[in-house]
């Protein structure tokens, strides 16, 4: 991987330095290095398009806007280089790297972007359900203890996160339950009583024992959550939409969405086994059990880093639908999806941080997928 190869991949991960986002822009700036450029576009553009679909001219026709669009940002006098190399940037990879479409690219769309929206990215909310049916608005609620029931104690720690502790002196056994609920655009993390620790996304729900008394663990979960569950010696079950997942001490996710057509268990570490109406699945590490609901069960090798992405704050698509991957985009910005005279059958691949603005998101997509948009308070409509 060469110097220019390395800064397009940090920028795509936003972990560029500004001194690396002023080299970036030399390189769409100097004359010097344009045959060496020009490569590396065609190089990336056949990498993400499949090199049959890449000619020499779509790759001219993606060095031009490029310039095109450094030269009208000198010519306002822009202040800014910043925006100068996150513009140029955005336009690689927008049109090439960070989103594409399987067919034949005709040159580069360019996106007349909406006025900013005040739809933000998600955040770290969720609203915590206890035993005696008290609800706590997490996101406001003081740190330290917020609640006492029996002989175990709820704290909010200063990073947002809850944690079950159960004190061991208490003769006190609990049957009761509590729920902790993130709204479409909200993710948050709790540390249940024996140490499991789950990450949730947005717009799920996860039910569990205040304390695990009995002789094995057993939560409940809709929406997406990714586990670290603690060895303990006594089974731990995730339950989801008649499906069944039973693991003793291990790291995996579970993406049971109602909105979605399956249920999608993907192993990380350890060893699970999935049940799902007399059907069974066992997983290792790096491979996925499929349940579309019908009853069967089906095994395949997955993508981790992509399965895990919105734990680590990045969406990542690839071989996705327009339909699933603005899915993704509601839940996480809270916005309602129109579509209007468009497939949504479209195919988009790429990796963009989920805190960017929505206007950001929606740019890339449009431009992939030879769309344009509007927003409309909380709506997003796609259109020809």
């Amino acid at each position: 991987m060469n110097r220019f190869d390395q800064l397009l991949t940090k920028y795509k991960n936003d972990l560029c330095t500004p001194e690396e986002l002023a080299e970036l822009l030399d390189y769409f700036t100097s004359d010097d290095v344009e045959s060496e450029l020009k490569l590396a576009l065609h190089r990336h553009l056949s990498l993400y398009g499949g090199a049959a679909d890449v000619t020499e001219e779509e790759t001219e026709t993606v060095l031009d806007n490029i310039r095109t669009e450094i030269a009208a940002q000198r010519e306002k006098k822009s202040p800014a280089w910043y925006w100068w190399a996150s513009a140029a940037v955005v336009l690689i990879f927008g049109a090439t790297v960070l989103f594409r479409t399987p067919e034949k690219p005709q040159g580069v769309a360019r996106v007349v972007r909406p006025a900013k929206s005040h739809i933000t990215p998600g955040s770290n909310k969720a609203i915590l359900t206890l035993s005696n049916g008290q609800t706590v608005q997490l996101t406001g609620a003081p740190n330290g203890k917020i609640a006492q029931q029996g002989g175990v104690s709820v704290q909010k720690l200063q990073n947002g996160k809850i944690i079950y502790s159960a004190d061991s002196s208490s003769q006190q056994q609990l049957n009761a339950w509590n729920q902790i609920e993130t709204p479409r655009g909200g993710t948050y993390d709790i540390v249940l009583s024996d140490g499991t620790h789950i990450w949730l996304n947005a717009g799920s729900t996860l039910s569990y024992p205040v304390a695990f008394t009995k002789s094995e663990r057993t939560v409940k979960l809709t929406g997406e959550g990714y586990f670290e569950v603690a060895h303990n010696g006594k089974p731990f079950k995730v339950l989801s939409n008649g499906q069944t997942v039973q693991v003793l001490g291990t790291h995996f996710n579970v993406e049971a969405y109602s909105d979605e057509r399956s249920i999608k268990t993907t192993l990380l570490e350890g060893s699970v086994r999935v049940n799902y109406n007399g059907a069974q699945a066992l997983i290792v590490p790096g491979q996925m059990a499929v349940n579309d609901l019908s009853g069967q069960l089906k095994v395949r090798k997955a993508d981790t880093e992509k399965i895990i992405a919105w734990k680590n704050g990045l969406f990542i698509f690839d071989d996705e639908s327009v339909a699933e991957v603005m899915r993704k985009a509601a839940r996480w910005y809270d916005i309602e999806v129109d579509y209007q005279g468009i497939t949504t059958r479209k195919k988009l691949w790429g990796t963009v941080s989920r805190y960017k603005t929505i206007n950001e998101l929606m740019d890339n997509i449009a431009i992939a997928g030879k769309l344009t948009y509007k927003i409309d308070g909380r709506r997003v409509i796609l259109m020809r």
